[in-house]
């Protein structure tokens, strides 16, 4: 079995993701409403398949950012646009796949998608700074009783 702690980055909380997983489905409903409600006859599909979009857009950029963060020394612009591209890809696509051809719609639900998106991991990653350093300073209070 594959622990999300290979791929998460340090400080990372299994109940976090989770959260960003089921808010990320969320977000991938709001992104796609407008085209939901064009499509009234297929409402419950198109709600259920965008959810899934939100959510695999989420397992991927949290892994490419822990990658992109882990192995190139902290490197968190790089991170950041890792998650932007795979926010604009994954959108983009979820959108194609779904059906959506006109260009302006696709490109509004890419735009809608970034700005919740990162913010979603600009929240994140503050939260995860903090604990971390939290974790360091009482390793190191610890480490004085040693």
């Amino acid at each position: 079995m594959i622990s999300i702690n290979k791929f998460a980055p340090k400080g990372f909380q299994l109940k976090e993701f989770i959260v960003i997983f089921l808010l990320s489905g969320l977000i991938g409903d709001l992104v796609a409403l407008p085209f939901i409600l064009f499509n009234q006859e297929r409402v419950l599909f198109f709600l259920l398949a965008s959810y899934v979009v939100g959510m695999s857009i989420a397992i991927v950029s949290v892994i490419i950012f822990s990658f992109f963060y882990r192995n190139l020394r902290k490197n968190t612009i790089l991170a950041f646009s890792s998650i932007v591209f795979t926010i604009a890809i994954g959108t983009f696509l979820g959108a194609f796949v779904l059906g959506e051809r006109n260009f302006l719609n696709i490109l509004i639900m890419i735009v809608l998608a970034e700005c919740i998106g990162m913010l979603l991991a600009a929240v994140s990653y503050q939260k995860t700074k903090r604990l971390n350093k939290q974790l360091e300073i009482a390793k190191e209070k610890f480490s004085q009783y040693e």
